[in-house]
């Protein structure tokens, strides 16, 4: 599990010159013969609070769907998206429910949002129709026990696991503590992400013989706009950690920080969980956000990991979304892209029919044994 330190110096725009509104018109101005296109929905949360982190998503899929089209499609069929925006989870349900029912889509990529992908996961099984998560890191999304839910990337129980280790063996020891006799804190934000990232963090401690001073869950709702956040500061330093292990979205990152600037007080060490302690809460706080660990999914692969291929893609993959977005790659284009590529490039091609969600299950399984286990054990 990749670790990076987030600096003060890395600035990232919000705002890509392809919106999704562009890219949901580009739909409808669609010529040549639609049949014989492959309609792949899209549902992300696109606006909203946390619309900056649906819209990384969206165009890390499109690359990979660009990209796929440019080598031919999927057996010689174009790729075409059908967008939604999934801007809260009750609307992400009705939306699939009209991308499968009205639209004919039998292959759904998103949700960015653990509490959307599970509602979507459900209208996905109802209509059995497959849903390919790019991004959920609830533990709990197999809970359901979905047959044509497939996820792709890491998830609570490994990250929080791995962010334990981290601080307690290797930041602790760095400010002179001793990892069994630390003081640790977990808080969280109350969606389905941040309530099992706190799960798993907690279960990660006692498994090292360590009980949290504080555990605190608060609801931000995303927006983060009703939440007094000197309130959570001072349950935080009331606990006095070592180290505070954090899961939140961008506006309550910014909040935290910017109420722990107002009374001159920082935990020694902070180690936060994706989402919102990334690019984007560092262009809002700067400093303060100098020193902050993450356990987060990496914008780019080290290329001493990959193979002349997996080179050759990523210099590709970030070539075009430099060409699409005008910036740097963030993890959740990069979760994006390799979730949509994998179905596009490896999956859809070997499964016997593109429109038939049992078809592309056996051939993601086929491919990846691992998520077999996942699936028939709900382990996520």
């Amino acid at each position: 599990m990749p670790f990076t330190i987030i600096g003060s110096t890395i600035h990232f725009h919000t705002v890509s010159p392809l919106g999704y509104r562009q890219l949901m018109a580009r739909q409808q101005d669609k010529t040549g013969n639609r049949e014989s296109a492959i309609r792949v929905g899209a549902i992300f949360m696109l606006t909203g609070p946390i619309a900056e982190l649906g819209q990384d998503s969206l165009a890390g899929a499109e690359v990979a769907l660009r990209l796929g089209n440019d080598q031919g499609g999927v057996n010689g069929r174009r790729l075409e998206w059908v967008v939604a925006d999934g801007y809260s989870t009750e609307e992400a349900a009705r939306q699939a429910e009209r991308l499968i029912t009205e639209e004919g889509v039998r292959v759904i990529v998103g949700c960015y949002g653990s509490n959307h992908s599970i509602a979507v996961s459900k209208v996905c099984e109802k209509h059995k129709a497959v849903l390919w998560v790019q991004t959920a890191w609830t533990a709990d999304l197999f809970n359901h026990r979905p047959r044509y839910t497939i996820r792709t990337n890491t998830y609570a129980t490994p990250v929080e696991d791995a962010a334990v280790g981290f601080a307690l063996n290797t930041a602790l020891p760095r400010i002179g503590k001793r990892p069994e006799r630390a003081r640790v804190a977990v808080i969280s934000e109350a969606s389905a992400y941040g309530v099992s990232c706190a799960q798993e963090t907690v279960r990660a401690l006692k498994a090292r013989e360590l009980s949290p001073n504080l555990e605190h869950t608060y609801n931000s709702q995303y927006d983060g706009t009703s939440l007094d956040y000197g309130a959570v500061v001072e349950k935080v330093r009331g606990a006095n950690p070592d180290v505070l292990f954090v899961s939140s979205f961008i506006r309550d990152s910014i909040g935290l920080l910017n109420a722990m600037r107002a009374v001159t007080y920082r935990p020694p060490i902070i180690m936060a969980s994706s989402a919102g302690f990334g690019f984007y809460t560092l262009s809002a706080c700067g400093d303060m956000a100098e020193g902050i660990l993450t356990a987060n999914a990496p914008a780019l692969v080290n290329t001493a990991a990959l193979n002349s291929d997996g080179r050759e893609l990523q210099r590709e993959y970030v070539s075009r979304l430099k060409g699409l977005t005008g910036r740097e790659p963030s993890g959740f284009n990069a979760m994006a892209f390799c979730a949509a590529y994998s179905l596009f490039h490896d999956v859809m091609p070997r499964a016997a029919a593109v429109d038939d969600a049992e078809a592309i299950r056996h051939a993601a399984l086929s491919l990846f044994p691992y998520h077999w286990v996942a699936i028939r054990t709900g382990g996520g």
